[in-house]
């Protein structure tokens, strides 16, 4: 056999001999090492292998180029020993014994024949991209080995990866671990970091051609997605040396342009391939002696709250960085050039993260209930999905009527699994396969399938959905349609329509009807525009979401959101430069629909409700009738007087809580209840035990210690202002018992008789304590300094007769024997005609000047 100094050779016989014997084998191999054609053709040739060999690629162009390379190893074209199967095309025949089929491929495979008859064995290649189908299709052929297969007719499992975690692997498979040798060339690594202020693009420019200036080499640079290909394409236009051609490597691109980057460059040519992740799995591209690797990889994270499926272009992980590097040493020694710094790879994961812990989980849910395993743990996976995640997916599908409460498949449920798409998709194609709709339908299903033929690099097209319906009826171009996706669509189209016994007629693709199916399939997708803008809309669960300024459904009131595009943001995500995190996502597919086809549609789950929400500008509640669709508001009208019970408990709480934000300010607070309220405090801080503390923080504190004096005045009240007939003092006297509301005006009474016949108001607002403030004169004869009922003494503040403080004093006999004498000779000068007497404590208190004479 061809290439027998690949080293997995090394290994070979033994792995052979263990895979006979256990029927179970890991295989951890670097890139380069031959496990992907090798171990295949070995297990062909050992002539204990009688069925035939199945090679699972989780990528099309992997699948292909390792079709391609096994049948030049047996000195044939691809179809005869050695074929593919993909979604849209297959080269296979009577005569094929090994078969590379993608991984969806296979769990339809295997869904359809459980127990795999006439296949003798499954090898799960490049396993750690860890694609749910990958999982899925591990876990059925484990229960198919152990469970469906007799012993005279074995099915031998093979999991092969460069990067996978393999003795744990090992373990959870109760299987023998093999790893090959390293990488056949080595690769020296250098660290390019990305400098403060340098854009991305321009960087990746200069260190690809410094490092060809080095190399002798083709260059494979590893970007996130297309729109950085086309950058960097963009920022090597000028720079490229004659001689050097430039390829897109891409799942989007036409087969053709994918070969062209994996073919050897013409003679006397050099290329630059600028690939996504897709470079990373068991595709070898000649003459790659040069990897400029940027760190990033753009992947597609569910967000389960929302519904929606987000891009997030995050740092790949140690064992992703491993896989790139090793497409250097491939064919020769090579060079990487990392664009990060060796301190980074401290904070890089270890391997990526499972598809299972960041996809929608409603296909798998279904996957799971076709085999008639529908919970987990008691099906085995490498990796369990978010128990929460898991019940969500199982109450959609019940929604959509293809499981019932038990988890069980209901006939719809089988159909819809049968037909190998979201279940969203099926229950659209089921439900109008007999109907005007079914050409739409159709249309729909194929669209989201397969992609968007109207997206092109670094352009955001109308988010319209029908304008993508049209182009069956218009005819466009190749110029104007994606050709590889535009054609991609039109073959899932004849195949949808033969699957579930449809007419497919494009001349009715594009019916109004439409937008009614689809709320009817996405109803947790209904968007409703915001006031006061065209673009921001807000979804049921009240998140957010926005079209292009100048999409052509800006302004529309409603949309059904088919598919969105943007950053998710957070601390996770690593944002190109330039880039800010998106709040909101941007929708890029969706159909408008009228308040009347929504009530069509989804009418049955429209709600009525009464709320009440605080109105700022008008400090006041308002309160409505509302009809809503989870958190969209459909109508509203404004709720009359008198409230239910319900709804004034409500209005009350609200009211409360602005007050206690408000901290009472914008009760009726008067002179007198001010006063009421200080009483109250002092009497609080002479005996704590006795009295209530009539503090802000008592009062206002929280909602239960506000309600207890103030909620009865408030009923039937909505606003700030109608909060200004309230009787304040009696609802502060609601703090009293009955036996203290005598007490209070005994012992801190509001003004005070004194002993020369005078009455003075007392002051219990001062922070001094109680005050009394009152004319020097109107204290003459007082030979005992005033008290109040609890004996408590008082702060005397002495007036002039202007009124103007002359001095403060809690010990009034004390001033007079004291400090009065000067204060008389200083005040007769200015005041004249009022007395003031040597013996004060004797005199006779007055408040007027003496009489004229």
């Amino acid at each position: 056999m061809a290439n027998a100094s690949l080293p997995i050779e090394v290994i070979l016989t033994e792995l052979l001999e263990a895979t006979r014997g256990t029927q179970r084998v890991i295989v951890q191999a670097p890139p380069g090492a031959g496990k992907t054609t090798i171990i295949p053709v070995a297990l062909l040739q050992t002539g204990w292998v009688n069925g035939r060999i199945i090679l699972i690629q989780p990528r099309r162009l992997a699948a292909y180029a390792a079709a391609s390379r096994m049948a030049g190893l047996l000195g044939e074209t691809v179809g005869q020993t050695v074929g593919y199967r993909t979604r849209h095309d297959s080269a296979v025949s009577k005569a094929t014994r090994i078969e590379v089929v993608t991984d969806g491929i296979f769990l339809r495979w295997i869904q359809s024949d459980p127990a795999l008859g006439g296949i003798s064995a499954v090898l799960f290649d490049e396993f750690h991209e860890r694609t749910v189908a990958m999982d899925l299709g591990l876990g059925f052929a484990l229960e198919a080995h152990h469970a469906l297969r007799e012993d005279d007719d074995p099915l031998y499992l093979i999991v092969m990866s460069a990067t996978l975690d393999g003795p744990r692997f090992a373990e959870w498979l109760d299987a023998a671990f093999f790893e090959s040798a390293g990488r056949l060339y080595p690769v020296d690594i250098h660290h390019s970091p990305l400098l403060a202020r340098q854009v991305l693009s321009q960087h990746i420019a200069q260190v690809t051609l410094a490092a060809m200036r080095g190399d002798p080499g083709d260059a494979l640079v590893f970007l996130p997605g297309f729109r950085e290909i086309n950058q960097v394409r963009r920022a090597l236009t000028d720079a490229v040396p004659s001689g050097v051609v430039v390829h897109s490597l891409h799942a989007s691109l036409p087969q053709t342009e994918q070969m062209a980057a994996l073919n050897p460059a013409a003679a006397g040519q050099r290329k630059i391939v600028l690939a996504t992740n897709i470079a990373e799995t068991s595709v070898t591209i000649e003459g790659i002696r040069i990897v400029v690797d940027s760190g990033l990889a753009r992947v597609s994270r569910h967000d389960e709250r929302r519904g929606l499926d987000m891009l997030e272009t995050r740092r790949v992980s140690l064992a992703s960085a491993r896989q790139r590097t090793g497409r250097a040493g491939r064919t020769s020694s090579g060079i990487c050039h990392r664009l990060w710094s060796r301190a980074d790879e401290a904070t890089m994961a270890a391997f990526d993260e499972p598809d299972i812990l960041k996809t929608d989980l409603v296909p798998v849910a279904l996957e799971l209930a076709q085999w008639g395993a529908p919970d987990f743990p008691s099906f085995k996976l490498p990796t369990q999905p978010n128990p929460d995640a898991w019940t969500r997916a199982l109450q959609i599908l019940q929604s959509l009527g293809a499981m019932d409460s038990a988890g069980r498949l209901t006939p719809q449920g089988q159909q819809l699994s049968e037909l190998g798409m979201h279940p969203r998709l099926g229950l659209l194609l089921l439900t109008h396969r007999h109907t005007a709709l079914a050409s739409a339908a159709l249309g729909c299903a194929a669209l989201m399938s397969e992609g968007d033929p109207l997206r092109f690099p670094g352009e955001s097209p109308h988010a319209d959905i029908r304008l993508r319906l049209a182009s069956w009826q218009h005819a466009p171009t190749f110029g104007v349609l994606q050709r590889n996706t535009w054609q991609g669509i039109q073959k899932t189209v004849k195949q949808l329509a033969r699957r579930t016994r449809s007419t497919w007629e494009p001349e009715a693709a594009d019916s109004e009807g439409i937008a009614e199916a689809l709320a009817q399939a996405w109803p947790d997708r209904i968007a409703q525009l915001r006031e006061h803008s065209a673009t921001r809309y807000r979804m049921m669960d009240g998140r957010g979401v926005k079209l292009n300024n100048d999409d052509s459904l800006a302004g529309s009131p409603w949309l059904v959101v088919l598919d969105t595009a943007g950053q998710a943001g957070g601390a996770t995500t690593q944002r190109m430069p330039g880039e800010t995190a998106a709040r909101e996502l941007t929708v890029v597919l969706a159909c408008s629909i009228g308040r009347g086809e929504l009530e069509n549609a989804l009418g049955h789950l429209f709600r009525q409700r009464e709320v009440m929400a605080w109105n700022k500008q008008r400090q006041r509640v308002d309160t409505e009738h509302q009809l809503v669709l989870g958190e969209l508001v459909i109508s509203s009208q404004a709720v009359q007087k008198p409230w239910s019970a319900a709804l004034s408990l409500a209005v009350r709480q609200c009211l409360l809580e602005q007050l206690i934000a408000d901290r009472g300010a914008a009760l009726p607070w008067s002179d007198r209840t001010s006063q009421l309220r200080a009483r109250m405090q002092w009497l609080h801080q002479q005996d704590p035990e006795q009295w209530p503390d009539m503090s802000d923080q008592r009062l206002f504190g929280d909602i239960t210690a506000l309600d207890e004096w103030l909620g009865p005045d408030l009923d039937q009240r909505a606003s700030f202002a109608s909060l200004a007939s309230i009787d304040l003092t009696a609802a502060l006297k609601r703090r009293l018992s009955w036996a203290q509301w005598p007490q209070l005006d005994q012992l801190a009474p509001v003004s005070l008789s004194l002993k020369n016949g005078q009455t003075v108001e007392v002051d219990y607002q001062d922070e001094r304590g109680p005050v009394i403030r009152v004319r020097l004169q109107a204290l003459f004869g007082l030979d005992e300094h005033p008290r109040l009922g609890n004996g408590a003494t008082l702060l005397i503040e002495l007036l002039s007769p202007a009124r103007r403080p002359l001095q403060v004093t809690s010990d009034l006999p004390g001033f007079w024997s004291g400090s009065y004498r000067e204060v008389a000779k200083e005040m007769r000068g200015r005041y004249p005609k009022h007395p003031w007497p040597d013996d004060p404590a004797q005199a006779v208190a007055t408040t007027r000047a003496k009489p004229r004479r």
